[in-house]
C-alpha cells in the first residue's frame, strides 16, 4: 500500500463523490466504498458495478439532520480508518471498519467561514487552509484538535495570499509545501494578475513566488486559474484540456499526444506512483459507462509542448519582506530585553518588571479574587471582558485564543508557572469549555493589588 501515492487535488486526500455522499476509492483497484447514511450500512462497488451492502454500521454521536443536505465531504486515509471532513461546517467523522462504526469526532457548532478550504492530513493531524465565507476568502491555517474536538488556528508569517481556495491550491509530492494561486476577490473577475504563493509547512512561512499574467492565461481558453495538483505538476481544470504547469521550473506545457480523451473537461485525474489515471464517461458506450485510461509521467513529458513561462518572478527587492524584517528585529530586541529580565527576576521574583498584562487581563484576575480559586470562567464571559461579544463567533474565538496565549505568557514571565490558565469541559454540558486558574497562581495574586 505504501508504494501508492494518492494525490487527488491534494496529498493523501481521497475524493468523496456526490453531494453529501461519504464515498471514496478503496484499495489498489478502482473499487469504491461508501457510508450509506440513510440505511446506516457500509457498501462497496467495482467500476461500473452496482452497490453491494457489506455490513450494518453503528452510528456514534451522529445526528444525520446536522449533515448538510448538499455538501462535498473530503475523505482521508488515517491509519486503519477513514476521516471525513465537511468544509464550511467544521464537522469531522471517522469510519472505523474494524469496529463497524461511523463516529462523529468534533463538537463544532459554528459553521460558515471555510467553505472550499484546502484540507489534508500530515503527521497524523488534519489541517485546513484557506476557504471562503461571509463574502470573502482567507488564508487561515488551522488544525483539528482530536483531544478537545475543536479546530484551532496556527499562526503563519511572511507574505500570505489575500485568500485561497482548494480549487487553486495543493500540496507538492513530498507534502512539505503548499502551492497556491490567490483566489479572486469577491466580484472582481477582471484582475490583470494573480499572485503565486508557497507555504512552507515546517516553518509556516509564506513566500510570494511571482505573478501570473491572467489576461495571457485566459487567451489559452481558461476561465479561472483552478488546478488539480498531481505530484509536482498543476493540471489546469477550468476547463480541463491538457494544459499543466511545473512551478519548480516555471514552465507551462500542453499535452499534444494521441490520447485526446484523457483530459476531457469532466475527467477525474489521479496519480498512483509514476502513473496518471483518468476516469470519464465513455461517450461511445450507449450505457454511459465509466472508462479508465492511464498514462505514465514519462509518456506525458514526451508528448507535451512547451507553451512558455508560467509566472513572472519577483525581483530581489520585491522578495525582501520589510514587515518580516521589522518584526524579526523587534523580536530580537524583545528577546534581549527578556534575557535581562530573567536575571533580574532571580534577584526579585515577585516584584520584577515584566511584559505588560494584556487588555482585559486584570478584569480576568479580579474574577478569581472575587469568587475564589475554583471559579470557572465561560467563553461568553471572556468575550465580554474583551469587548468582542458582538463580533462574529469565529472572530470571538480568535480573540479569546490570543488572550489566553498572551495571559499565559504574562503569568509565566512573572511567576514561572506554565499554562497558568487551562481549560476543561463544563460539568453541566461537556460540549462547552470553561477556563480555570492554577491554585499556585491564585495564592500569589489573591492579595496583590
Amino acid at each position: 500500500m505504501k508504494k501508492y501515492v494518492w494525490i487527488i487535488g491534494l496529498l493523501l486526500s481521497l475524493p468523496v463523490l456526490g453531494n453529501t455522499s461519504f464515498e471514496w476509492y478503496e484499495g489498489k483497484g478502482w473499487a469504491m466504498s461508501r457510508i450509506n447514511i440513510f440505511d446506516k450500512t457500509y457498501e462497496v462497488r467495482g467500476l461500473n458495478e452496482t452497490w453491494v451492502k457489506k455490513f450494518n454500521l453503528i452510528f456514534e454521536g451522529i445526528d444525520v439532520r446536522e449533515i448538510p443536505v448538499a455538501a462535498s465531504p473530503l475523505a482521508f486515509r488515517f491509519h486503519e480508518t477513514v476521516l471525513f471532513s465537511i468544509p464550511g461546517t467544521g464537522q469531522v467523522y471517522q469510519f472505523q471498519k474494524d469496529k463497524k462504526a461511523f463516529v462523529r469526532l468534533d463538537k463544532t457548532f459554528f459553521r460558515g467561514y471555510n467553505f472550499h478550504a484546502l484540507q489534508y492530513v500530515k503527521h497524523d493531524t488534519l489541517f485546513s487552509l484557506g476557504g471562503e465565507g461571509f463574502w470573502r476568502s482567507n488564508s487561515i491555517l488551522s488544525f483539528f484538535d482530536f483531544k478537545n474536538k475543536e479546530w484551532e488556528e496556527i499562526k503563519t508569517t511572511g507574505e500570505s495570499p489575500p485568500g485561497l481556495l482548494n480549487f487553486s491550491a495543493g500540496l507538492n509530492s513530498d507534502g512539505s509545501k503548499v502551492l497556491a494561486i490567490e483566489a479572486f476577490q469577491q466580484g472582481n473577475y477582471q484582475v490583470p494578475q494573480l499572485g503565486i504563493y508557497e507555504l512552507d509547512l515546517l516553518t509556516h512561512i509564506w513566500r510570494k513566488k511571482g505573478d501570473l499574467d491572467f489576461y495571457t492565461f485566459k487567451k489559452l481558453g481558461h476561465s479561472t486559474a483552478n488546478f488539480n495538483m498531481l505530484g509536482d505538476l498543476m493540471f489546469f481544470s477550468d476547463p480541463q484540456f491538457g494544459y499543466y504547469a511545473d512551478a519548480a521550473t516555471n514552465q507551462v506545457y500542453k499535452y499534444v499526444g494521441s490520447k485526446k480523451l484523457f483530459f476531457l473537461i469532466e475527467s477525474q485525474l489521479f496519480q498512483r506512483g509514476n502513473m496518471l489515471f483518468s476516469i470519464h464517461l465513455d461517450k461511445n458506450d450507449p450505457k454511459g459507462l465509466l472508462k479508465l485510461d492511464s498514462m505514465s509521467m514519462s509518456e506525458l513529458g514526451e508528448n507535451s509542448q512547451l507553451i512558455g513561462e508560467f509566472y513572472s518572478k519577483n525581483t530581489v527587492l520585491g522578495q525582501f519582506d520589510y514587515p518580516v524584517f521589522i518584526m524579526s528585529l523587534l523580536l530580537f530586541v524583545s528577546i534581549f530585553i527578556n534575557i535581562k529580565l530573567v536575571f533580574k527576576r532571580k534577584k526579585n521574583f515577585i516584584d520584577s518588571s515584566v511584559i505588560s498584562m494584556p487588555l482585559g487581563g486584570q478584569a480576568f484576575i479580579n474574577l478569581f479574587k472575587a469568587h475564589g480559586p475554583n471559579y470557572l470562567v465561560g467563553t461568553e464571559e471572556i468575550s465580554a471582558l474583551l469587548g468582542c461579544e458582538k463580533k462574529a463567533f469565529d472572530t470571538q474565538r480568535q480573540y479569546r485564543a490570543q488572550f489566553i496565549i498572551s495571559m499565559n505568557q504574562y503569568l509565566f514571565n512573572k511567576y514561572f508557572v506554565e499554562d497558568a490558565i487551562y481549560r476543561q469541559n463544563s460539568k453541566e454540558d461537556k460540549r462547552f469549555i470553561q477556563y480555570c486558574l492554577k491554585q499556585e497562581v491564585y495564592e500569589i495574586i489573591k492579595n496583590s493589588n
